[in-house]
């Protein structure tokens, strides 16, 4: 594990602040409503940081496919590199209307 960085999770996480700090590591997990020193500017951030990645998973199925690790594992990988693939092309034809705009 790295000695420096962030970890981004939502507020079912917050048990782990202690051990990110113990581990050297920034906590950016978004708090409880019932918090005392919650902040909602820095939550709002966190956020929209979080969100293109969120977006992301929340386009998979839930439910495994298939009997086995490997067999849910290899069609998770395909799901990733189509998703990726699909998103390139989508990224190089803004890019295209840029250039030629």
């Amino acid at each position: 594990m790295t000695k420096q960085g962030l970890v981004f999770a939502d507020k079912g996480y917050i048990a782990i602040v202690a051990l990110c700090k113990a581990l050297g590591l920034d906590p950016m997990i978004i708090l409880k409503a019932n918090m005392k020193n919650k902040n909602r500017y820095l939550d709002k951030w966190i956020c929209g940081l979080r969100s293109p990645f969120e977006r992301t998973f929340s386009k998979q199925n839930k439910r495994a496919r298939y009997r086995g690790v490997v067999k849910n594992q290899g069609a998770e990988f395909m799901f990733a590199a189509a998703y990726n693939l699909r998103h390139a092309i989508v990224l190089d034809k803004e890019r295209r209307k840029l250039c030629v705009a």
